[in-house]
Formats: C-alpha cells, structure tokens, sequence
C-alpha cells in the first residue's frame, strides 16, 4: 500500500471514531485524543474545522462534544 494510502486509511479510522464517540455522547479531550492516535492537537483541530465543520459541536477548554439534538 502505498505511503498516500495509508495517510488516508489513518484519517478515515480517525475520522470514523470521532464521530462515532461524539454520536454516543462522548466529551472529547482533543490533546488526549491528539496522543491516542499519534498526531498532533493542530491536526485534530484542522479536523474538527475543515473536515467535520457540518457536526453542531461544542468547544470548551480543550474538549468537544455534539450539541444534544443534533
């Protein structure tokens, strides 16, 4: 597989348990987060923004969660 691929396979598994955390109820921590998966925090925030912008989340001191009844 090559080197392109996997970055790509590493962002879908990332992308799919964040939203699958945030979907149950989940607050996140992103600098804990950001260590669970080998990344840095600014990676996790460019996700947030640029790649999950549509999801009605809350941000409050380093943590995110999904607004209820979204």
């Amino acid at each position: 597989m090559a080197q392109t691929e996997r970055r790509h396979e590493r962002l879908a598994v990332r992308l799919s348990l964040i939203i699958s955390r945030l979907v149950a109820g989940e607050t996140l921590d992103i600098s804990l987060l950001a260590a669970e998966f080998g990344v840095s925090v600014r990676t996790l925030r460019r996700d947030f923004r640029e790649r999950l912008m549509y999801l009605d989340l809350e941000y409050r001191d380093g943590t995110c969660r999904l607004l209820s009844g979204s």
